[in-house]
């Protein structure tokens, strides 16, 4: 039996999914692909190494400065000429010393392979990167691309275009998984669109769009993707928080994650129950 799982995006509210990875972990539930989106790009390659302890400990303890910097006093030159609103250098550099290369040559032969989404900018293509035929380099810039949201973020050149986050595209990568038997969905977006706040600076008012925007597009996902696999006799298990999360998600607050990181288990061990 084929199982697989998809994380959605949504920065620091990857911290649900950790939680939630958790519980499934401790199940004995293994899975056979893993496919991740922006945060769940970042949290798929540990996952199917099985460092669960590792994903628990930077879900809690990273900051915002170990992720990105801004220039807040000068947003509006840095939008012009950077194209993004914050510098994401100290997200790079954790992602080069956090999945090191003797950690990538162990994903090439491990039993669940990872699936991370981008999107090509100049053509809108959804594209998927495995370690499976692609190099070391190559791969951390996929990641970071896969995790780079447009506007806020600087987008990434890859080997034929300029990529951003894959959930521009597919917030929840369930298109992978045609032919699995069973597929489990940890969604990051709460079920009830949150409420925003009564005034925003430049960037509270790029994120709060580009949630906006994605709002309905995570509902019409999931709809499909429930009324095709049921079609065709696919299991599909969606772990999703029932309010908003704490934050805008691009807040990286230990204590707030790790209050996150606790309803992620509690709504997986609902789920499983």
């Amino acid at each position: 039996m084929s199982i697989g799982l998809a994380i959605g995006g949504g920065g620091s509210h990857g911290a649900f999914a950790v939680g939630a990875l958790e519980v499934l972990h401790n199940h004995g539930i293994r899975f056979d692909l893993i496919a991740g989106t922006s945060t769940g790009a970042l949290i798929a390659p540990f996952a199917a190494l099985h460092m669960i302890d590792a994903l628990v400990y930077a879900y809690t303890h990273v900051t915002t400065d170990d992720i990105l910097k801004r220039d807040i006093l000068n947003d509006a030159v840095t939008l012009v000429t950077r194209q993004a609103l914050f510098d994401t250098g100290p997200l790079e550099r954790l992602i080069n010393s956090t999945l090191t290369e003797a950690l990538y040559i162990k994903l090439l032969s491990a039993p669940t392979q990872v699936l991370i989404a981008t999107t090509r900018m100049h053509d809108g293509l959804l594209a998927y990167w495995s370690p499976l035929g692609t190099d070391y380099p190559l791969f951390l810039k996929a990641l970071l691309a896969a995790a780079s949201q447009p506007l806020l973020m600087p987008l990434v050149r890859l080997k034929d275009g300029l990529y951003c986050d894959g959930g521009v595209r597919e917030n929840i990568p369930l298109s992978v998984f045609l032919g699995f038997d069973t597929v489990y969905a940890i969604v990051l977006d709460p079920v009830a669109l949150p409420q925003g706040p009564p005034h925003y600076d430049l960037c509270q008012l790029v994120s709060r769009t580009l949630a906006l925007l994605l709002a309905n597009t995570v509902d019409y996902t999931l709809q499909i993707a429930q009324e095709e696999m049921a079609e065709n006799g696919q299991s599909l298990t969606i772990i999703r928080p029932d309010t908003p999360l704490e934050g805008d998600g691009l807040t990286f607050d230990p204590a707030a994650m790790t209050r996150m990181m606790d309803l992620g288990r509690a709504k997986a061990t609902e789920i499983l129950a």
